[in-house]
């Protein structure tokens, strides 16, 4: 402390008002006269500085003599601040920013317990900018702890985000006439039929017999191809290579076994392993059409089938007018693009109690292939059959 007849107290480190209050007067609760007679110096009694240069009152309410203007009362912009003074900030695990914003590019992150000196800040002070072994960043006021702050920190001003030029696009390429959307068949149209019986219940989405998605499948290790079984064969039976535009007999390329269903606790149960295979994975071209196979049964107004299910990648299709499985053939079809119309057909009638669903005509197309396979399940009074049988299902091939 020094303290000369012209009644200045220059500031020391760890100093504060009512330190020098104490100090002067012996009663430290005296420092508002202390910051009265400093108005001009000190802004905020809680900030003052190393090195400054106070006035000290010799009694209550005296304003002690004007103060010279040399030296300055303030230490110069230029002038270093103490090392153990320099503002720093606390991180934890927080992001650093090449500008004093969210959306500006994350340049590094900080671990926690690490300090940085701040160097800088923006016009409000939310943001601090922070020396970093790497350069200049930018970290939140609010995600850190400072210390050491005062009005001495620059204001830096964010540099403007770089210009971005204008991506000249090249003139476009001589194409073909695009392709239909996803599952949208050019040229289909389709109708609805009354339905026999009451709407299933439980509702369809719900029904493991018309949602296959409730049971699930799983792949085996089993003949790829047509099989032979003995027996009477109906000649009427849906002939699957009907689902293919070019009447294929296709490559099986997997096999699986479907889920069982525990009705009475209402969910799944075993693999079904009679037959032996109840889904067929057959090879398609991706965007190819797939269709109704033909019968030789007809629901009446020159239709095929009922759809009794559809969402937007499988459908099942019943060959009698009836809303369940248990009398006729049914058809189940998987990684298909159902045909946007004949979708919104179905969840219109589904929604409206069921009274009548979309029909299909033999041969009219449905969805397409949506990669190179698709999932067959067929069955006959509610029975799951083998979809390899050649003379059920595959006649004459």
């Amino acid at each position: 402390m020094t303290q000369d007849k012209k009644r200045v107290y220059v500031v020391e480190l760890g100093d504060s008002l009512s330190k020098i209050a104490k100090e002067v007067y012996g009663d430290g609760s005296r420092w508002r006269e202390i910051f009265e007679a400093n108005k001009d110096k000190i802004s905020d009694p809680g900030r003052i500085y190393p090195g400054q240069e106070l006035r000290i009152p010799y009694g209550p309410g005296e304003v002690a003599e004007p103060f010279p203007t040399e030296p300055p009362t303030e230490p110069p912009a230029e002038m270093p601040i103490p090392e153990e003074l320099k503002p720093f900030v606390t991180v934890g695990s927080v992001d650093l920013f090449n500008g004093p914003s969210m959306d500006d590019e994350v340049v590094g992150a900080l671990s926690p317990g690490e300090s940085l000196e701040i160097v800088g800040r923006n016009a409000d002070s939310s943001w601090w900018q922070v020396a970093t072994p790497d350069g200049l960043a930018w970290v939140a006021a609010s995600v850190v702890t400072a210390s050491n702050i005062d009005d001495r920190i620059p204001i830096v001003e964010a540099p403007p985000p770089p210009i971005q030029p204008t991506p000249i696009e090249p003139p476009p390429e001589p194409t073909e006439p695009p392709p239909p959307p996803r599952g949208e068949i050019v040229g289909e149209s389709y109708g609805d039929f009354s339905v026999n019986t009451a709407p299933t219940d439980p509702p369809a989405e719900e029904h493991p017999d018309l949602n296959l998605t409730m049971r699930g499948y799983e792949p085996i290790n089993a003949y790829k191809g047509l099989v032979d079984y003995g027996g009477a064969t109906d000649p009427n039976a849906p002939q699957l290579p009907g689902l293919f535009a070019d009447n294929r007999t296709p490559t099986f390329s997997t096999v699986y076994q479907l889920y069982g269903w525990d009705w009475e606790r209402k969910r799944r149960g075993s693999l079904v392993t009679n037959p032996e295979v109840s889904m067929a994975g057959l090879a398609v071209t991706p965007g190819e059409t797939i269709h109704v196979p033909d019968s030789g049964y007809s629901i009446g107004g020159g239709y095929e089938m009922l759809v009794l299910y559809a969402t937007p990648e499988r459908i099942t299709l019943k060959y009698t007018p009836d809303d369940h499985v248990i009398w006729g053939y049914t058809l189940h079809v998987e990684n298909i693009y159902v045909e946007p119309r004949l979708l919104a057909l179905y969840q219109s009638w589904n929604e409206a109690g069921r009274g009548r669903l979309p029909a299909l005509r033999a041969g009219q197309a449905f969805g397409r292939a949506r990669g190179d396979e698709i999932g067959v399940v067929i069955r006959d009074r509610g029975a799951f059959m083998d979809p390899r049988s050649r003379k059920d299902w595959w006649q004459g091939r």
